[in-house]
């Protein structure tokens, strides 16, 4: 079983690792969220079009898509073990509303495994956009609260 510092790492290096996945021309964590920000998306024959800035991006159904799932997959299953684990501490820490944040990643962790068909690419970029880096920023700042 791994700790919560370790868990907390698994979320933050997938969650680094999802933004430079879905962002490749972007080279800082807040240039991707300063820009996401005013980004819309569109699918169009199987594809998530990202149109941020004025410049169309476009992603691979099959490399960067896939490697951005596993990785939310990995935030699921990790955020559900802190929150199945971890609770007191994390409460005791003062991050307690982060709670409901760590139950969506693990119920959209559920979807993307096991019913993989129902999965949205729209639901997912929002979920990148917005949920991803908020996730990231918190867990960083709840990081230091668990023992080496």
């Amino acid at each position: 079983m791994r700790n919560g510092r370790q868990l907390c790492q698994d979320i933050l290096d997938s969650a680094k690792q999802v933004i430079d996945y879905a962002a490749p021309s972007f080279t800082a964590y807040d240039d991707f969220t300063d820009a996401a920000k005013s980004a819309t998306v569109d699918l169009h024959e199987g594809r998530m079009i990202l149109k941020a800035s004025g410049r169309p991006f476009e992603y691979a159904r099959d490399s960067i898509v896939d490697a951005v799932l596993y990785r939310l997959c990995v935030i699921g299953e990790a955020t559900g073990d802190l929150q199945d684990y971890n609770s007191p501490q994390i409460i005791q820490a003062g991050f307690g509303d982060i709670m409901l944040t760590l139950s969506g990643f693990r119920r959209m962790r559920d979807l993307l495994i096991h019913q993989h068909w129902k999965v949205d690419l729209g639901i997912v970029w929002n979920t990148i956009e917005t949920d991803v880096p908020a996730l990231h920023k918190r867990v960083a700042l709840l990081y230091p609260h668990f023992a080496k």
